[in-house]
């Protein structure tokens, strides 16, 4: 999975400037270290998280100037493990994705070339090389499944086609996945699910398009819209991306092979968004937890990736140095079991007229008491769920 890839029942993010949908979910937000010390590290940027809301990305030393790969684990969250580089390489590779295994791929400098290669760490052996199409110089690696099966592309020739998608398998090794019924002179594979479906852009003679590219099938090119921007595609065949309109404004959409194209978004601005079938689109500078609220409100600007929890990963608007994990949860599900039901209005009304207690209590609009108002805003909420 990748940057906008692990969606789960239609989650999709991205940046829009769209009027908050009627959403009773909120987001804490938790920010993370990304580095190893606030006084060195800036500019964090995260890329991926994964199901076990473990998150890759990189930051900027200030010790060394040098933006160094990290990857961030729940258990251990005071902390980060920085990523190394591999043996040959004098560069420090660039991180894009992660499954659920924390293997994550990207490039690094080629041993022993003046080329980028498509590359990716384990815990056990550190980064090593993909692998290349003979012929084909240099190489870049974007996201990964949990069967270890990367895409990415293979290029910087000065032949055509100049660059073309391909799929790293474990068993197969790298794989091109041709030039399309465009006949692309350049393509890229954005994207892979666990069913190894692969999404990706390209042009060529025949024009721009993104395509769609199945094991057995070969690659066919998704209909009626020209895709500038990266493509994502989650594992029930949904795939969604951007289109710019202008040159500040893009549209967000969805596609699936049953239904076609669904806009989610239009006139995007600089702002964050989530969205699902059920409850649309939701800015999320707007849905952040009244009682612990951000530093300012842009401060969560990037949002970047989610997981199938709804999890997302965000990059802060300024040089502050950690990054930002926020979880949604729904005002009013005190016991956190993912929903609001007779449960949690029983434990209300247990404390129903006390003073000095906390949202833990009851207090959901984190006014000191237990009142009216929050048995007002649970009851808002009775009934709703979290995906």
């Amino acid at each position: 999975m990748r940057r906008m890839s692990a969606l789960c029942a239609a989650w999709l993010l991205g940046s829009a400037a769209i009027p908050a949908a009627q959403s009773n979910v909120r987001y804490r937000v938790v920010y993370i270290p990304f580095g190893p010390c606030e006084e060195c590290s800036v500019w964090p940027e995260p890329h991926d998280i994964n199901n076990r809301g473990q998150v890759c990305g990189r930051h900027l030393d200030r010790r060394y100037a040098e933006l160094r790969a990290e990857l961030w684990d729940p258990e251990f969250p005071g902390t980060t493990i920085d990523l190394g580089r591999s043996s040959c390489s004098e560069f420090w590779p660039r991180v894009e994705g992660m499954n659920d295994l924390a293997h994550i791929v990207g490039w690094d400098g080629a041993c022993g070339t003046a080329y980028i290669t498509g590359c990716i760490w384990t815990a056990e052996a550190g980064w090593s090389e993909l692998g290349r199409l003979p012929g084909w110089r240099g190489s870049q690696a974007f996201a990964i499944n949990n069967f270890d099966q990367a895409v990415g592309v293979q290029g910087l020739t000065t032949a055509e086609p100049r660059s073309i998608a391909c799929l790293w398998d474990p068993a197969s090794g790298v794989i091109s996945l041709g030039r399309g019924p465009l006949n692309f002179n350049e393509s890229t594979a954005d994207d892979i699910n666990e069913s190894s479906w692969v999404v990706g852009r390209g042009n060529g003679a025949g024009g721009f398009g993104a395509f769609l590219w199945k094991p057995g099938a070969g690659m066919a090119i998704i209909p009626a819209m020209v895709w500038q921007n990266r493509v994502a595609i989650n594992d029930y065949g949904q795939v969604s991306s951007s289109e710019w309109r202008s040159v500040d404004s893009r549209e967000a959409f969805i596609w699936d092979e049953d239904h076609g194209f669904q806009f989610i978004g239009c006139e995007m601005t600089q702002t964050s968004f989530v969205w699902s079938e059920r409850r649309g689109m939701v800015d999320l500078n707007r849905k952040c937890d009244p009682c612990h609220p951000v530093r300012e409100l842009r401060d969560v600007l990037y949002a970047v990736a989610i997981n199938h929890a709804g999890v997302i990963i965000a990059t802060p608007e300024s040089e502050f140095v950690k990054a930002a994990l926020m979880i949604p949860y729904i005002p009013g599900d005190l016991d956190e079991d993912g929903d609001c039901d007779l449960q949690d209005l029983a434990y209300l009304l247990s404390n129903f007229g006390r003073w000095g207690v906390g949202y833990a209590e009851g207090d959901l609009d984190c006014q000191g008491d237990v009142d009216m108002q929050d048995l007002g805003i649970l009851l808002g909420n009775f009934g709703e769920t979290l995906p």
